[in-house]
């Protein structure tokens, strides 16, 4: 399975310790929304072709660190 992590900042230790449990039997990618971004096609592209897709960016600070 495919699995994308977009984040707005550095993921904190609970949801590595996620990406990482996930990692031992998915291929995970985490992008970070907020780095220099310049080709927001291949995120589509990414994000269409992928099987799920988690967004970290309105989640509450408890759950970041």
């Amino acid at each position: 399975m495919k699995i994308i992590h977009l984040v707005i900042k550095k993921p904190g230790k609970k949801i590595l310790r996620l990406i990482n449990e996930q990692s031992k039997n998915n291929e995970v990618e985490i992008i970070n929304l907020n780095e220099n971004i310049t080709d927001y096609e291949d995120i589509i592209e990414k994000v269409m072709n992928c099987d799920r897709v988690i967004s970290w960016g309105n989640v509450h600070s408890y759950y970041l660190n």
